[in-house]
């Protein structure tokens, strides 16, 4: 994750634990893929819930 993209350590530290809470959650549903997550806009301070649904709903969307 990008300091550009993501000021704030603290930031960046709490998406990097929300996604690997999010694919802990669902790996069974997951086809079996190697996984890059990629900040691509600015963040100043997300929820946890956000980031959730967020992350939840593109994993949703890959091919089983």
């Amino acid at each position: 994750m990008a300091r550009k993209h993501v000021r704030r350590a603290v930031w960046r530290n709490r998406i990097r634990r929300v996604a690997r809470e999010v694919f802990r959650l669902e790996r069974e549903n997951l086809p079996h893929l190697d996984l890059v997550l990629r900040v691509t806009s600015s963040l100043r301070d997300p929820e946890r819930t956000e980031l959730r649904t967020e992350i939840a709903q593109l994993l949703a969307r890959l091919p089983k």
